[in-house]
C-alpha cells in the first residue's frame, strides 16, 4: 500500500481550481502566522535576502510568490519536477532484499528514466565581497534582536557528500565556542540560536541571530566572536569529543526503526543519496583532524556577509 502510495506522487495531479485556491490561501495564511510568531523566520528571510541582493535565488520568499501561483503553474512545476530522477525511494524494515526488489519492480517498473530537474538557484551565488547592513523597527518583535546571515563557497568542490564528517565535526566545535563566549562570558546576551545549511555543491550558509540590549553592541559583539573564534587554535581533544558525540548520535539512530527511518529520509531531502546511520558513523571516523581544521578556517574566512539590526517597536 505505500509503495502504490508512493507511486501516485509521479502521476499527473488532478484538483479543481476552486479547491487549488482555496489550498494557496491556508498557505499563505500559515505562512504569514508563522512569522508573526516566529519573528526568526522572517528576519532570516530578508537577511539571506540581502545577502543575495534578491527576492529570489536561494533567499525563499513565500510571502511573495503564493500570491502569483496557478493551478496551470502549479501542474507545470510537477511536470519538471515530480519525475523519477527526482524521487528517493526507501525501504525499510525486516524484509528479505529480493522481495523487496520485487514490489519495487512491480510498483515502478513503467516509470521511464528522467534527467534531473536543473537547480538554477544553487548557481546563484552573493557578490564575495558584500557586506550588507540594514536597520529597521518592528511591532512583531519581543525584544532588540541582530540577525546574521554568512555565505561561503568552496570553489574547488563540486559536491559537499565527500565533507559531511569535517562539516558536522567542525561546525559542532564552532557552535561550541560560538556559545562559550556569547552566553556564558557574556551575562547581557538574552539568547541567540546558530544554523548551518550545507548545499549539495558545496556552499555553506551560516545564520546566526542574536538578542542583546543594543543591536549595536550585539552586531559589534558577533564580528568580534567570530573574527576571534580560532584564535585558540582547535585541539585535538575537541575533535575528538566531537566526532565522539556524532559517532555515538548515529548509532542510536540505527537502535530505533522510526529513528533510522527519519535520519535516511533527512538525508535524501538534502538531495544525497540516502546512507545509512553505520555509514555516516564510518564517514566521521574516516575524517582526519586537518580536514576538520582545514573546513573551519574556510568557513570564518572573509566572504560575503549581511546583517540585519531590528529594533522592537512601542
Amino acid at each position: 500500500m505505500l509503495l502504490r502510495l508512493s507511486r501516485a506522487v509521479l502521476d499527473t495531479p488532478s484538483v479543481s481550481r476552486q479547491f487549488a485556491e482555496s489550498e494557496v490561501a491556508i498557505v499563505q495564511r500559515e505562512t504569514l502566522l508563522r512569522e508573526r510568531q516566529y519573528p526568526f523566520r522572517w528576519l532570516s528571510r530578508m537577511a539571506l535576502q540581502n545577502l543575495y541582493g534578491t527576492l529570489r535565488g536561494r533567499a525563499d520568499n513565500t510571502v511573495e510568490d503564493l500570491p502569483k501561483l496557478s493551478l496551470e503553474k502549479a501542474y507545470q512545476f510537477h511536470k519538471e519536477h515530480y519525475v523519477p530522477s527526482n524521487v528517493t525511494l526507501i525501504v525499510s524494515g525486516n524484509i528479505d532484499p529480493a522481495r523487496a526488489e520485487e514490489l519495487v519492480a512491480r510498483v515502478f517498473g513503467d516509470t521511464e528514466p528522467s534527467d534531473a530537474p536543473k537547480k538554477p538557484w544553487l548557481d546563484h551565488k552573493p557578490d564575495p565581497g558584500k557586506q550588507s547592513v540594514v536597520r529597521l523597527q518592528s511591532d512583531r518583535l519581543q525584544r532588540d534582536t541582530v540577525l546574521f546571515a554568512k555565505f561561503v563557497e568552496f570553489e574547488d568542490r563540486s559536491t559537499s557528500i565527500d565533507m559531511q564528517g569535517a562539516f558536522f565535526i567542525a561546525s559542532g566545535i564552532l557552535n561550541e565556542r560560538i556559545a562559550k563566549v556569547l552566553r556564558h562570558e557574556d551575562t547581557r546576551i538574552l539568547n541567540h540560536g546558530v544554523n548551518w545549511y550545507f548545499a549539495k555543491n558545496a556552499d555553506v550558509e551560516l545564520v546566526i541571530d542574536l538578542q542583546r540590549f543594543s543591536v549595536d553592541e550585539a552586531k559589534d559583539l558577533l564580528t568580534e566572536t567570530l573574527a576571534g573564534l580560532l584564535d585558540e587554535p582547535i585541539s585535538k581533544y575537541e575533535i575528538h569529543e566531537l566526532r565522539q558525540k556524532e559517532v555515538v548520535w548515529s548509532q542510536n539512530m540505527a537502535r530505533r526503526p522510526s529513528a533510522f527511518l527519519w535520519f535516511l529520509q533527512n538525508v535524501a531531502a538534502d538531495g544525497f543519496p540516502p546512507i545509512s546511520p553505520s555509514v555516516f558513523a564510518e564517514t566521521l571516523s574516516n575524517t582526519t583532524d586537518q580536514e576538520v581544521i582545514d573546513f573551519a578556517e574556510k568557513v570564518l574566512r572573509p566572504s560575503a556577509t549581511s546583517f540585519v539590526l531590528a529594533e522592537k517597536a512601542d
